[in-house]
């Protein structure tokens, strides 16, 4: 299947339920989150490092200490680096979100290039492509960051922080 990103927001006294978890009660805590229908949530699917290269010029493999287009794919604090769970309190939601709205996508069409993509080993390894299929993909980014966005206005519209899963 792959790893694939998972965004939630959640409120103060669900953010600090995560604290201090071992890392198969935080699995199963985000899980909880993620099958819960009351809690707002937006899947990435398995975009979310090409997202993060097109938004930062870098691998979401090394994310970027306080970019906030770093932390929207990744979250701005790490429980847990090897699975990628992640959180960005309520305050810091705000911030990504300025940072999302100031970009325009279209501008940043040019990194979305699938042999830079594999020059940079980003996830998924994707193979050798057409300029139709780099054309679809940038299509499927674009729509992402747009969901990405719309996910983290809504989050700051209800003062929610964010939790991140991405394995």
């Amino acid at each position: 299947m792959g790893m694939l990103a998972s965004y939630q927001a959640v409120d103060d006294a669900a953010l600090a339920s995560t604290m201090n978890l071992d890392e198969d009660d935080l699995v199963e805590l985000v899980e909880q989150f993620c099958e819960d229908d009351t809690v707002p949530g937006y899947d990435l699917d398995k975009n979310w490092d090409m997202l993060h290269f097109i938004l930062t010029a870098a691998s979401a493999s090394q994310p970027i200490d306080g970019d906030p287009l770093s932390e929207a794919i990744v979250g701005a604090r790490a429980y847990d680096v090897e699975l990628f769970i992640g959180a960005t309190e309520a305050a810091e939601v705000v911030h990504v979100l300025d940072a999302l709205q100031d970009v325009d996508i279209d501008d940043l069409r040019g990194r979305c290039n699938l042999a830079t993509f594999r020059k940079y080993n980003l996830y998924p390894s994707l193979s050798e492509t057409t300029q139709t299929e780099e054309d679809s993909l940038w299509q499927i980014l674009k729509a992402e960051f747009e969901g990405l966005l719309g996910f983290y206005s809504d989050a700051a519209a209800r003062s929610l922080n964010v939790v991140v899963s991405i394995y």
